[in-house]
C-alpha cells in the first residue's frame, strides 16, 4: 500500500459587522507541508484586509492511497 499526497487547502472563518456568525474564506493549492504559523500569519492578513477578526482556520489534506 502507498501513501500519495494529492492537496491542501485552508478554511478560514471571520467574524465580523454584518456577519456575526462568520463568514468562510476558502484557500486552495496551499503547500504540502505548512505550519500552523504560516497559516497564523495569513489570517492576520486576512483580518488586515478585511477590517473582521479570524475565529478559527481549517487545514485539509487529501491523500490518495493505492492498493498494491
Amino acid at each position: 500500500m502507498s501513501r500519495y499526497w494529492m492537496k491542501t487547502s485552508v478554511n478560514y472563518t471571520l467574524v465580523g459587522e454584518g456577519h456575526e456568525k462568520g463568514a468562510k474564506y476558502s484557500f486552495a493549492n496551499i503547500a504540502k507541508d505548512v505550519d500552523a504559523d504560516k497559516i497564523v500569519k495569513f489570517g492576520k492578513v486576512l483580518e488586515t484586509l478585511t477590517n473582521d477578526k479570524v475565529s478559527d482556520a481549517t487545514i485539509a489534506v487529501t491523500d490518495h492511497i493505492t492498493a498494491e
